[in-house]
């Protein structure tokens, strides 16, 4: 079962909410539709950058939050046993923690400390860089 666009945005209000309650408005969050499931953004506001500051922070699947396992948050959850649990967020991925985010103390946590482990994207390629790269030249130029 793919998860709602209601419950994508319900998610989008709780970070926004912890955003402003526990983390002094500094951070952004978003979301991209892919392959029915969400994929959920963070960004730093003040990044002279933002677009490419972009991190992917939670995966949103079968209605549920799921964080990649970092071991910075082993200590996070032996101190929430119960807002946490291990699941996998489709078939061949690795084993993630599932979140409640009801608790927006948690979440502050969550992305505080994750935040600096969480991978930087990588500059895409246009369609027209690969082309010039990869063309070859064609008999009849020459």
């Amino acid at each position: 079962m793919a998860s709602s666009e209601a419950f994508k945005d319900f998610v989008l209000w709780r970070l926004e909410q912890c955003a402003r309650e526990h983390l002094n408005g500094a951070f952004a969050f978003s979301a991209r539709k892919m392959f029915g499931e969400y994929c959920v953004y963070i960004s730093e506001f003040g990044s002279l950058e933002s677009q490419r500051s972009k991190k992917v922070l939670f995966l949103l699947c079968d209605e549920q939050v799921f964080i990649k396992k970092y071991e910075v948050l082993d200590e996070i959850t032996s101190e929430y046993e119960g807002f946490f649990a291990l699941g996998f967020p489709f078939v061949g991925a690795r084993e993630h923690y599932i979140l409640d985010i009801e608790n927006l103390e948690l979440l502050a946590k969550i992305v505080q400390s994750t935040l600096p482990y969480l991978p930087t994207p990588k500059p895409k390629n246009t369609h027209q860089n690969k082309q010039a790269k990869t063309r070859k030249p064609n008999l009849l130029e020459q």
